[in-house]
């Protein structure tokens, strides 16, 4: 039988530090006696969580998964925290926590996990296929890079919008310059007067002042 050093409920879940680097822990796991190990970690940002498994002994084979909490912290180890994970029915697990993880290769495989996760808190489950399986864990996150929006894509029927430079319109042309211009109608020439005789002159002009007529 081996001796239980990490937590197999949520509430005494072996708590692990990644901020600071890679972890290393080394325990065992045995069927029926100690059959889940739990690891707590909590991740201040959105990362890429590494997990490795290998195994210390020739025989034996153990899992990996991990779970995210469905509701709220209070509420969910009010619910099931204190009791062992392998004492729970299936629909206490599905009804709290939410699988984000596993790997369950067969054999003496190292079990691996690199999986991308929001902020919060998470429980790494190590667990045995069958007997005593002493094996190593080690863990490790590291900030990831948020996706690329998603653009909108364009109907086909749709053409593309092309926007256009203004151009303001041309400027008016300036109006030309009028040379002042008299025409004299009549008497246009060859006529004879006396002194004393009244006569009408007519004109045409492009003026817009008074006009005055000095007679020599």
């Amino acid at each position: 039988m081996v001796r239980d050093r990490i937590g197999n409920s949520l509430k005494k879940a072996k708590r692990i530090n990644l901020s600071r680097g890679n972890v290393r822990f080394r325990d065992a796991v045995d069927d029926p006696h100690d059959s889940t190990d739990l690891y707590r970690v909590k991740l201040g940002s959105r990362s890429r969580l590494k997990v490795r498994i290998s195994l210390q002994q020739r025989t034996g084979n153990a899992d990996v998964e991990i779970y995210a909490l469905k509701n709220k912290k209070r509420s969910v180890f009010r619910q099931i925290g204190r009791r062992a994970f392998d004492d729970l029915k299936r629909r206490d697990v599905w009804s709290h926590l939410e699988r984000v993880g596993r790997s369950r290769r067969k054999g003496r495989r190292n079990e691996k996990l690199n999986v991308t996760l929001d902020s919060g808190l998470y429980f790494i489950r190590v667990f045995p296929k069958s007997g005593e399986t002493r094996y190593t864990l080690k863990a490790v996150a590291k900030p990831a890079q948020l996706p690329p929006p998603v653009s909108q894509p364009r109907s086909p029927s749709q053409p593309p919008t092309v926007v256009s430079p203004s151009i303001s319109p041309p400027p008016p042309p300036l109006p030309r310059s009028v040379k002042p211009l008299i025409q004299l109608s009549s008497p246009n020439g060859g006529e004879s007067f006396t002194t004393g005789e009244s006569i009408a002159i007519t004109w045409t002009d492009t003026l817009t002042a008074p006009v005055q007529i000095d007679l020599f």
